[in-house]
C-alpha cells in the first residue's frame, strides 16, 4: 500500500498494489499524457494545474501477504485517514 501527497496541496492519495511501486509511479505519471488510462492523481494534478515531483511524493504505508490482506488494510486506511484525491471513498467491503 502505497501514499502520494501533493506538493502544493498537500492533499493526499492512498492505493494498493501487488507490483513494485515504481511500475505503479510510472502508470499514474503516464496517465498524464493518455487520456485512456485512469489515475486519480493524473486527473488531480490536470484538473489543479498543480506541478509535483512523482519520484519524492510517494511512499509505502503498508504491506501485506495476501491481496485480500491488502485490499482489507487499503479500505480502512482510507475510511481512516480519507484521503481528499482518492475519487471514491464511499466503498463497501465484504470481510467474510
Amino acid at each position: 500500500m502505497y501514499q502520494f501527497c501533493c506538493d502544493e496541496c498537500g492533499e493526499s492519495y492512498i492505493g494498493k498494489t501487488v507490483r513494485c511501486l515504481k511500475e505503479r509511479k510510472k502508470e499514474h505519471f503516464n496517465a498524464l499524457t493518455k487520456s485512456y488510462v485512469k489515475s486519480s492523481i493524473a486527473n488531480h494534478i490536470l484538473m489543479t494545474n498543480h506541478t509535483t515531483s512523482f519520484n519524492d511524493n510517494f511512499k509505502i504505508i503498508d504491506n501485506a501477504r495476501t491481496n485480500y490482506e491488502l485490499t482489507i488494510k487499503e479500505a480502512f486506511n482510507i475510511l481512516q485517514s480519507n484521503p481528499k484525491i482518492n475519487d471514491n471513498n464511499d466503498f463497501q467491503l465484504a470481510l467474510y
